[in-house]
């Protein structure tokens, strides 16, 4: 087994879905660059969202946790501040 570490690449892109690029059979839209790195690498075929909304989902992405768990201090869900307090070293 080899010693050396994986190295990798995550594009995490805004309002772009799957069927806007060639690697997954969109004809209509070039796209080579991102078809080489798939052509190349790990293509995902059936994957799944926290939330249809950006921030939240990039915040789940960098903690680990759901939207509704990510600490106030990120923006997002803030309006249930309160609930966070004792979840707060989950980040540290």
């Amino acid at each position: 087994m080899s010693s050396r570490k994986p190295n990798i690449l995550l594009i995490f892109v805004d309002n772009q879905p799957a069927n806007m690029m060639g690697c997954y059979g969109n004809d209509e839209i070039f796209t080579p660059h991102l078809d080489e790195l798939a052509s190349r690498g790990v293509l995902f075929r059936n994957a799944f969202s926290p939330n249809s909304m950006c921030s939240p989902c990039r915040a789940s992405m960098l903690t680990g946790l759901m939207p509704s768990h990510v600490l106030p201090l990120s923006g997002i869900h803030a309006y249930r501040a309160h609930a966070f307090t004792a979840r707060s070293s989950h980040l540290a």
